[in-house]
């Protein structure tokens, strides 16, 4: 793969982690604007490393069992308990053992069910992110996890009116999903979820914070680029 010579390496997976309305498909798709850009080429898949690859621009149209299985989740996570962790780490296994990166190509993968699903659990189970403590078996897929893939991982916050808008302009469309009404529903537990799944991704997953609150697309760039630089050295 040929690519323009650039002061920051662009790394060869990216994972873009947030709640529901953070732009994850907006900075994806700037993303691979950047590779394309840069001489290279691309793949993208959605929810896991093993996703199945996709030219989708957004997230939205889900289907029938998707919405049945968001709705499933939300309905059933608070009461699954330690059951969750022990969950997500067998579905996290499961999806490594089925990852494979695409041949001369970058991979951007958008969202992971699973670290999803334990954001959730840990704003449901702790006061504040500041008391997370994972259990050691969690801590150690985790860290199967970066050395297999060696994912450079950009969590995405935003303010809570910010979510509001967005969310609030999809239910306008017809577009929104269980989550985002989920989210929309209640700012102070929407900003909890957010605080430990963007904990979960600074301490755990060594990830690159962005605070996406309509950023233009040049400061986007300029904030990942400096991740990038960083992630070099």
């Amino acid at each position: 793969m040929t690519s323009k010579t650039y002061p920051w390496d662009i790394p060869d997976v990216i994972l873009l982690l947030g709640t529901d309305a953070s732009g994850k498909d907006h900075v994806a798709n700037v993303l691979m604007k950047m590779i394309h850009e840069s001489g290279g080429e691309v793949e993208k898949r959605q929810r896991f490393f093993s996703g199945t690859p996709t030219c989708a621009v957004s997230s939205e149209g889900k289907g029938t069992f998707e919405t049945l299985q968001e709705k499933l989740f939300l309905r059933f996570f608070k009461h699954l308990g330690p059951l969750l962790p022990m969950l997500v780490c067998l579905v996290t296994l499961w999806d490594l053992r089925r990852f494979r990166l695409p041949k001369e190509k970058k991979l951007v993968v958008i969202g992971h069910n699973c670290m999803r699903a334990l954001g959730f659990y840990l704003a449901h189970n702790f006061k504040s992110s500041e008391q997370i403590r994972l259990p050691w078996y969690l801590v150690r897929v985790i860290k199967t996890l970066l050395s297999k893939t060696e994912v450079h991982v950009i969590a995405l916050d935003v303010e809570d009116h910010v979510r509001k808008q967005r969310i609030a302009k999809r239910i306008s469309e017809g577009a929104e999903d269980e989550f985002d009404k989920y989210m929309h529903k209640d700012g102070d537990r929407s900003e909890h979820i957010e605080a430990c799944l963007v904990y979960l991704s600074l301490n755990y997953l060594e990830g690159q914070l962005i605070e996406n609150n309509d950023l233009t697309e040049e400061e986007l760039r300029d904030l990942l680029k400096t991740g990038f630089s960083k992630n070099s050295v």
